[in-house]
């Protein structure tokens, strides 16, 4: 009575019983029920009873390895050992371990199990897949066939299973890891994708731009060099303006850059350079998203402004399509009319939310920080240069 409530309370107490103790079925059946390693210390003969190892690998399935050999040769022992503990599939009979239907409930507890499975279930796609998605990292990937590791198809379903944090392409074969067509796609599944290449990668523009179109957190994982290239950091910013904290500095001091930056997200700012923190020109989020002038370097339609009148109680200003050369309307505005007004109204006509203009006399369009450049201002100048 003392033996067992000694190892009801703690099973590994059975180690200090007696080899009596030690081969007495209801000493151990408590003692393996309260701690399934306590079968270490059974007799021989207990330890290939299959009820008490059965209660043993329920309560840990890491067990496994102290039941008899014919025990772990036993699919219904193994089945519960695995589904207690993936790791105990180490410790089944290799013709467990080539079992299908063992090996996936052993990487569905975890994927390390894998690496103990036979080598034909390494080839099979449905348990490595299930070996993947058992843990986001893809971790489980590393054990996978070398002939899945270089299968384009596979390695991308691999991306797609653990999307946040695909770290099975660390796993990938330097062939795949070569083939820019395999990449290009990865980049694209994957946010975090770019993280786990080859840096030559991380330094291609067409790849570090495939990765920011897909999400513009990505710029981190690119090279210094990308993250400093201008064209590259203005359209990740347009689309998701607090990757600018990912930016070069330069870019970060670079007005235009912050100004798209702060029109997508108005957070965006506290990642600028600190001198641009209280410059209120056009950072301020109202007005930078306001603003129609598109920023240098950014893509949008460019309207030339041929003359800008002034009328009872206003200006009449004209305006041609740069590149078609096709006239705009006359637009008329009131008297405390600006550029930006302008800017709405040709905006409205191309149905584009920013554009250019070029002023009379003027080779580069007008700059996004001039929005505040009143009509009145302009039209004697304009009329000067039209005659």
């Amino acid at each position: 009575d003392v033996v067992l409530e000694a190892v009801r309370r703690d099973g590994a107490a059975l180690q200090h019983a007696s080899a009596d103790m030690r081969g007495d079925r209801d000493v151990v059946l408590e003692a393996v029920r309260s701690d399934g390693a306590a079968l270490q210390h059974a007799s021989a003969e207990l330890r290939g009873d299959r009820d008490v190892v059965l209660e043993a690998v329920r309560s840990d399935g890491a067990a496994l390895q102290h039941a008899a050999a014919e025990l772990r040769r036993d699919r219904g022992i193994v089945s519960e050992a695995v589904r207690s503990d993936g790791f105990a599939l180490e410790y089944a009979a290799a013709n467990l371990r080539g079992d299908r239907a063992v090996v996936l409930e052993a990487v569905r507890r975890t994927e390390f199990a894998l690496m103990f499975a036979a080598a034909k279930l390494r080839r099979d796609r449905t348990v490595v897949f299930e070996a993947v998605k058992r843990n986001p990292f893809g971790c489980g990937f590393e054990f996978a066939a070398v002939e899945l590791r270089g299968d384009c198809a596979v390695v991308l379903e691999a991306v797609r299973l653990s999307c946040t944090c695909p770290a099975a392409l660390r796993f990938v074969t330097e062939e795949l890891k070569s083939d820019r067509d395999f990449v290009l796609q990865a980049v694209q599944i994957s946010s975090e994708a770019l993280c786990f290449l080859p840096p030559e990668w991380k330094g291609d523009r067409a790849v570090a731009q495939a990765a920011v179109r897909h999400n513009g957190f990505a710029l981190q994982h690119a090279s210094a060099e990308m993250r400093g290239d201008r064209d590259v950091v203005l359209e990740v910013v347009r689309s998701d303006g607090a990757a600018l904290q990912h930016a070069a500095m330069d870019l970060r001091r670079d007005c235009d850059v912050v100004l798209e930056a702060v029109r997508n997200k108005e957070d965006a700012l506290w990642y600028a350079a600190a001198e641009l923190h209280d410059d209120d020109r056009a950072f301020h989020v109202d007005r930078a998203r306001q603003n129609g002038i598109a920023g240098r370097g950014v893509y949008a339609p460019l309207f030339s402004i041929t003359a800008v009148t002034p009328t009872h109680g206003g200006f009449q200003v004209s305006a041609i399509a740069a590149i078609s050369g096709e006239g705009v309307p006359d637009m008329s505005f009131g008297c405390g009319a600006n550029l930006a007004d302008v800017a709405a109204a040709l905006g409205a006509h191309a149905s584009s939310r920013r554009v250019h203009m070029v002023l009379p006399g003027r080779a580069a369009p007008v700059s996004a920080f001039d929005d505040w450049w009143l009509l009145h201002d302009i039209a004697p100048t304009t009329m000067a240069d039209a005659s």
